[in-house]
């Protein structure tokens, strides 16, 4: 009912899928085929009654959709289509080892290629998405963990005699094959929620064969304790392997945890250079507190314009760039001090930065050149005017390169101020940047 009610197309084809082979499996395997029918005619009853009250009309739309959706991804029309384009373009170059788990985006940006021009928040098959990133150790443990699972529940549910352990090994194997049918399409083992209800499922499901023993014969019974015995050593080796691994996992989380509190707690007010300093090192991953040092000297600088002050800005925002370097923003800020401090040079260093860093990235090229047309209408020398706006074009020009797609729309807005981008509507009428 959660599923059909939030509208998630992904979700519904996957529970269905899943469900279609539950009931297959559940008939061959159990034992009494005619009250098996039953049942499953029962569950069906009630399926179309839910059906019929939630309104045919919707599902019929709903199918329409989905075939639309469909047909617009096997053409590479789809967004989906298109990050998967890019998993699968970094799998046939990095897939032995991977690009590194995180590095995604760092890898779209190294190794795209067109027709997959678009930037990626994510990718919508998460087993390319994984293999992408851990290469073929990482996929291997999933896709390889995964489809032992799914067979061990259909084998053993065929030779147990337990009907409910059947029916709790058959509900594991659907839910577990529903959840990877949707990651073939959408986000599932990188949702942290699912991902623990996909553990939780597979921990009920393996767990189940400790109740096998307790209901079954004599002989079931003498089974299972041979296995124990063969493999107890190794058990309570593992177990305290994984017993030290999640203590290290949960120490490291409480002491950065402790740390991004006391950082926390060092803003409150109006924080001074040495809170701002101290929060920037018990906080080593976030970029906020390099940034909002950045910006108490920079205020610093405009009481007191001295070299000092603008060292220790630079200093300041490259630290934040450093740990953030996808945040726009933070080229700007640094391309806006500057500006005001009429340094064009450094203007240009930031920008070259940006490009080091985020190298053949449209969405920076297209920053930096809102950020000079806005100074171009800012600016009131004719001829750092004219400058800015050349740049302005050359990097839109850039932005052009790295993603062709960006000529459907042809506009600055909004990151350019509304004088900026009617300016550069102007200048498009023009045909000045060559893109027509």
């Amino acid at each position: 009912t959660a599923i059909h009610v939030t509208k998630s197309r992904g979700g519904i084809l996957a529970f269905w899928a899943a469900a279609v082979v539950y009931a297959f499996v559940f008939i061959f395997a159990h034992r009494r085929r005619t009250q098996a029918l039953k049942r499953i005619a029962v569950t069906l009853g009630i399926l179309v009654c839910f059906l019929l009250v939630f309104g045919m009309k919707e599902v019929i739309r709903e199918i329409g959709t989905i075939a639309k959706t469909v047909s617009e991804e096997i053409q590479f029309n789809g967004i989906r289509a298109l990050t998967m384009g890019v998993s699968w373009q970094l799998v046939k170059k990095c897939g032995l080892f991977g690009v590194g788990l995180g590095n995604f985006h760092w890898g779209w940006l190294v190794y795209h290629a067109p027709p997959f021009d678009h930037f990626p928040e994510r990718s919508y098959n998460d087993f390319l998405w994984i293999w992408a990133e851990t290469g073929v150790p990482g996929i291997f443990c999933l896709a390889g963990g995964i489809g032992v699972f799914l067979v061990w529940c259909v084998t053993r549910s065929l030779k147990t005699r337990s009907y409910f352990l059947s029916y709790m090994l058959l509900a594991s194997l659907a839910s577990v094959l529903a959840f990877s049918v949707h990651a073939l399409a959408d986000p599932t083992f990188y949702v942290p929620q699912l991902f623990w209800l996909l553990a939780m499922t597979m921990g009920l499901g393996d767990s189940s064969n400790f109740l096998d023993a307790l209901e079954g014969g004599p002989e079931e019974k003498n089974e299972r304790d041979k296995t124990v015995q063969a493999f107890k050593i190794k058990k309570y080796t593992l177990r305290r392997l994984t017993i030290g691994f999640v203590l290290l996992m949960a120490l490291s989380i409480v002491l950065l945890s402790v740390g991004r509190l006391r950082a926390h707690s060092l803003l409150q007010g109006i924080p001074n250079e040495q809170q701002l300093t101290i929060a920037m090192r018990l906080d080593p991953f976030s970029a906020n507190y390099p940034e909002a040092l950045a910006k108490y000297f920079q205020k610093r600088y405009d009481g007191n314009p001295d070299t000092a002050n603008l060292i220790r800005f630079r200093n300041a925002i490259d630290e934040a760039i450093r740990r953030d370097p996808f945040r726009l923003t933070l080229y700007q800020e640094r391309a806006r001090f500057f500006l005001a401090a009429e340094d064009e040079k450094g203007i240009e260093e930031t920008f070259e930065r940006m490009r080091d860093c985020l190298p053949r990235f449209y969405l920076g090229e297209l920053s930096a050149s809102a950020f000079y047309m806005t100074a171009s209408i800012e600016t009131a020398d004719p001829a750092q005017a004219r400058r800015f706006e050349k740049r302005a074009i050359d990097h839109y020009r850039s932005a052009l390169k790295h993603y062709p797609k960006l000529i459907e729309s042809r506009d600055l807005y909004p990151l350019a101020s509304p004088a900026a981008v009617i300016r550069f509507r102007e200048i498009l009428r023009q045909s000045r940047i060559g893109i027509e």
